[in-house]
């Protein structure tokens, strides 16, 4: 059955002192602060999240990293676990996740420098995530440094060629670099990719409406 909105506050509150504690016993445990922030952004406590996040980074231990939280489609979860399990962990991955997780926390503030740096963090220590190429590549065009914001986006599409989201984004930075034609390539290109897929025919349709569209032109 579902949690009712006072059940979801109530078992989401004993989450926070229990990873509150954990903290508390384990200061230098990655993990222990990760999943702190994990808890956090779901009580909507945004800036206790973001100093979660920096005490992740600041840690130096992998202790207890079977007890990771995470999403089954975040390739920097999925590839921890495997990690784990072939015993080649490294702090560096939950370095990555951290400074991932909060340039992307500081692109929704609108602190695009410091999510830019932030990504910046997390590319040099897990180069073949894509998330943090993205989230870099939107901070350099919020700078209107759009250059910059192709070649992130372009990076980062050589990891996640299915993920339309950043095509989209690469799509409108190329015509804003004033490469109409190349944006209606990428996006008739994405079309076809995207037609392959039975679920993702409405997706397809987006990327052909954005092929054909006059102000590309």
């Amino acid at each position: 059955a579902r949690l009712s909105p006072a059940e979801r506050r109530s078992a989401v509150q004993g989450a926070l002192a229990t990873f509150h504690e954990a903290c508390r016993l384990e200061p230098r445990c990655a993990v222990a602060w990760l999943n702190l922030a994990w808890v956090c952004r779901l009580a909507g406590a945004r800036d206790t999240e973001m100093g979660c996040l920096e005490q992740a980074l600041a840690a130096d231990s992998t202790e207890h990293g079977g007890l990771l939280l995470g999403r089954v489609d975040d390739p920097l979860y999925t590839q921890w676990r495997r990690d784990m399990a072939l015993g080649r962990h490294r702090i560096e991955h939950l370095r990555a996740d951290a400074a991932t997780r909060l340039a992307a926390a500081c692109l929704e503030q609108g602190r695009s420098r410091d999510a830019r740096n932030a990504a910046d963090r997390a590319i040099q220590w897990a180069p073949d995530a894509a998330a943090a190429y993205r989230i870099a590549g939107c901070a350099s065009e919020r700078l209107g440094e759009i250059d910059a914001a192709r070649e992130y986006l372009e990076r980062g599409l050589r990891l996640t060629a299915f993920n339309a989201a950043h095509r989209m984004d690469l799509i409108r930075v190329t015509q804003a670099a004033g490469q109409a034609g190349e944006a209606r390539r990428l996006a008739a290109a994405s079309a076809r990719i995207f037609d392959a897929c039975p679920h993702e025919r409405h997706t397809a349709e987006a990327f052909r409406h954005l092929a054909a569209d006059s102000t590309g032109s």
